[in-house]
Parts: structure tokens; C-alpha cells; sequence
């Protein structure tokens, strides 16, 4: 198996240049697509590095806390700031996107505290279930949690909570394949190929008239079981399709999007700059 920066960084890289163009306004049926798989996807390869036997729960939260929700509050603070002009305190620590929007801060931070409670619920799982049986039992029931909670409650729970129990299956399934090494076989080619014309298929419930495509953020998932296969699929696919066209192109060629994809917590936290900055010049 390929070193992690040099196959999943690309991965990464390639899909958090997909959510910054998306965040731009340019819409049409790339989005679509797009949308099927840009944030799942850091749900599935997150997954594949949750080690239950190197961390106590408690060491595990403490530096989830420290990598994730704490840059999270800081830039969420700031941006309120910049745009309400005084700090909401009280939304931003609820996390969801629509308490976001409220804050008037950067909405998109809503992925932060999301995946900051999916590595805390599957971390859980890993720790309390020693089979591959009992976690993907668990990971489901998560999962169809998830999307009743969805249904009973469409504007949000704290830290995302539905979503990010939907999003305990993505973490079990980049686990398990990572484990097995299944990512490095090209069948996934023709996975991630069959799951691309799928993911047109895929609409949203209606939770928002303005979204045409599935969007996490609102828990618009589309049809559950379709959701999963898509986001599954295109995840490991692209993971496949990295994989190889590192053995065949090069460290060197890839370096760059390599490079976003290693600090793309990074750029979740500062593209609103870009966008900002962007919209002056249009």
C-alpha cells in the first residue's frame, strides 16, 4: 500500500478543489455530480485512519477537539464578527449549517463539527465492537438514525448529528476497504464510471427548492440507500483512480493538488477569503 500522502492526499486535494469551484455559484449538472461525493468522500478516507487501539476515548476526543473543533470556533468567531458584527456565540457551538447561517458566519464550517462528532461516534464503535459483524451492524443503525432524525427534524441538530451519523457508514466502509487493501484494484474504475451516471439520478427530498443536487450541509440526501451507493462508490473509485495514476505519473505530477488535499482543513477554513476576494474582481 501506497503511502497516505502520496494517492489519499491527491484524492483529498482533488476534492476540496471540487468544493471551493462548487462554493463560486457556478451552477449546472457538474454539480450534480460534484455533490454526490465531494464531502463523503472525507468521511470515507477519515475512516480508513480512526485507530481504536492507539487512543484512550478521552485521548481520542482531546485531539479530534484540538485538530478539528477548535479551528473551527476561532475562524467561525472571526467571520461572525466580520459579517453580524457581534459574536453568536450560541449558534456557533450548536454547529449546524442553519445555526451557521444564523451567526451569519461562513456556512461551510458546518463539515467541521460534523466530522468532528462522526470520528467521535465511530471511534465508539471501533472501541466497544471488536467485529467487522458487530460494527457494520452498528454503523447502520447509525445510519437509518440518521435519516429518520432527518425526517423528523429538517433544520439541523447540534454538530450536525444526523449527518454525521449517516456518515459513520462512509468512515466503516473507507475502514474496511482500507484494511483489505481493496482500494488499490482497478475494478473500482468501473465503479466510480457506473456510480457517475447514478449520482444524476439522485435528487433531493425537497428540503430546499433552491437545491437541485444532494446537499449534506441541509441533510438533502435523496433516496437513502442510492445516497450511500453513490457516495461509497465514487469515494473509492476516485481513491482507486489516485492510487494508479500515482504509480503511473509521479509523485512530482501530482504534488499539487497532493498539497491542498494535506492541508485541506486548511483551505475548508479559509477559501471564504478566496470567495470574497473573488467577488470584488467579478
Amino acid at each position: 500500500m501506497q503511502e497516505r500522502s502520496q494517492y489519499l492526499d491527491l484524492a483529498k486535494g482533488i476534492a476540496i478543489f471540487l468544493m471551493v469551484f462548487c462554493h463560486t455559484g457556478y451552477s449546472s449538472l457538474f454539480n450534480v455530480w460534484v455533490y454526490a461525493f465531494h464531502m463523503p468522500i472525507f468521511f470515507f478516507i477519515s475512516g480508513m485512519f480512526v485507530n481504536e487501539k492507539k487512543y484512550s476515548v478521552f485521548q481520542f476526543i482531546n485531539k479530534r477537539f484540538k485538530q478539528i473543533f477548535i479551528p473551527y470556533l476561532i475562524f467561525a468567531l472571526i467571520y461572525c464578527f466580520g459579517q453580524k458584527g457581534m459574536l453568536d456565540w450560541l449558534n456557533i457551538f450548536y454547529g449546524s449549517r442553519n445555526a451557521l447561517s444564523q451567526a451569519k458566519t461562513f456556512t461551510p464550517l458546518w463539515f467541521l463539527p460534523c466530522i468532528f462528532s462522526a470520528n467521535v461516534l465511530f471511534f465508539l464503535i471501533l472501541k466497544y465492537f471488536n467485529s467487522n459483524r458487530a460494527r457494520l451492524i452498528s454503523c447502520v443503525t447509525a445510519a437509518i438514525i440518521g435519516f429518520l432524525l432527518t425526517v423528523i427534524n429538517t433544520k439541523g441538530y447540534p454538530l450536525s448529528l444526523n449527518v454525521a451519523l449517516v456518515c459513520t457508514f462512509l468512515m466503516f466502509a473507507g475502514h474496511y476497504l482500507h484494511k483489505r487493501n481493496c482500494l488499490s484494484r482497478k475494478a473500482w474504475w468501473g465503479v466510480f464510471i457506473m456510480t457517475s451516471g447514478l449520482a444524476f439520478l439522485t435528487r433531493p427530498l425537497s428540503l430546499d427548492v433552491n437545491c437541485n443536487h444532494v446537499e449534506m450541509s441541509i441533510s438533502s440526501f435523496g433516496f437513502p440507500i442510492l445516497f450511500m451507493i453513490n457516495a461509497i462508490g465514487l469515494s473509492a473509485g476516485l481513491c482507486s483512480l489516485c492510487y494508479h495514476s500515482v504509480e503511473i505519473m509521479g509523485i512530482r505530477l501530482t504534488r499539487l493538488f497532493s498539497f491542498f488535499g494535506k492541508f485541506s482543513i486548511v483551505v475548508l477554513l479559509t477559501h471564504y477569503v478566496t470567495l470574497r476576494i473573488g467577488n470584488v474582481f467579478h
